[in-house]
């Protein structure tokens, strides 16, 4: 069942927009945009400020004085500068000006690359608010994310991409990062408890989705809802690189729920434990170790949309 999320007019708010601009997010003939993203706002009237450095943006998104005039905040990058810019708690509306490689949360939003458009939904000031995950270890504070987490092979392989990482990150980096990992990565085990009713399974690779996107398309979880106050989550319980071949083939043919050795429920809150101390990656960027705790946040994040919400078609669909 889908909760009732209505969208909240923004332009009574004020006319401050602090912009966030991640130099390495896809490549350089993607930044020209933000220069006329700035134009078109403040050809209406908004305020609009760019920061390239985190550490300024952070500062100035936390000054109460500033937010007092701010409509909302923009992150210019992918799903790992939202995330970045998620995990800052800001009290002001978060919009994402897609300048990735995947931005898999701006498509879920249906948002394009158009500056012109987006500084159109901005000034309309339409928001509304969805789900986030959370992510508990050992050691840090509580990491959130939008999209996903994944636990195991998954997670390993986007370790392997950021520790190599010199700028921009680009498909080929993860399809030779799988090639290598599917030779020496070891599949140790893990042990997963629900909170919920106590129910407990064992596996060698687990996703967790708030929503339903995922890397390149493909159709892992097309059930996972941002707004049901709940996440997804999904465990294949067979190691070795035929069977996550075999769990490949059956979610690209739509047939994952048919599997036997696949668990798929929804949940609030789970514990995660891990022998082998599973890589965790969560919104494409590492975040750590298991074991972990794994829960959701209702309706956590203001973000701002299209004046056509398409979550609110999607929950009419």
């Amino acid at each position: 069942m889908h909760m009732t999320n209505t969208t909240v007019d923004l332009r009574q708010r004020g006319r401050w927009v602090p912009i966030l601009v991640n130099r390495t997010a896809g490549p350089k003939s993607r930044r020209g945009p933000v220069a006329r993203l700035r134009q078109y706002l403040r050809e209406s009237a908004v305020d609009a400020e760019v920061f390239h450095d985190r550490d300024a943006f952070a500062e100035a998104v936390a000054d109460p004085d500033r937010l007092d005039d701010c409509r909302c905040i923009v992150a210019c990058g992918g799903d790992g500068t939202a995330q970045w810019v998620v995990n800052l708690k800001p009290a002001a509306p978060l919009a994402i000006f897609p300048l990735g490689s995947e931005n898999l949360l701006a498509r879920h939003l249906r948002i394009g690359r158009s500056a012109r458009r987006f500084a159109e939904m901005v000034v309309a000031g339409r928001s509304r608010t969805i789900d986030l995950g959370r992510i508990s270890g050992d050691e840090g504070d509580p990491t959130a994310f939008t999209l996903m987490a994944t636990i195991g092979f998954d997670a390993t392989v986007v370790a392997k991409v950021h520790e190599r990482r010199r700028g921009h990150v680009r498909r080929w980096n993860y399809v030779h990062a799988t090639a290598e990992s599917l030779w020496n990565y070891s599949f140790p085990k893990m042990r997963i408890q629900v909170d919920d009713d106590g129910f407990e399974c064992e596996g060698y690779h687990a996703f967790v989705f708030n929503l339903r996107e995922y890397a390149m398309g493909l159709p892992l979880c097309p059930q996972a809802d941002g707004d049901d106050r709940r996440l997804d989550l999904l465990v294949f319980q067979q190691p070795g690189p035929y069977h996550l071949l075999r769990y490949t083939s059956a979610m690209l043919g739509g047939r994952l729920h048919e599997l036997n050795d696949v668990v798929i429920r929804k949940f609030k809150r789970l514990r995660l434990d891990s022998r082998g101390g599973h890589d965790i990656q969560a919104d494409g960027d590492p975040v750590g170790k298991a074991p972990a705790v794994i829960e959701v946040n209702p309706s956590a994040l203001e973000l701002v949309v299209p004046t056509l919400d398409p979550l609110a078609n999607r929950q009419a669909a």
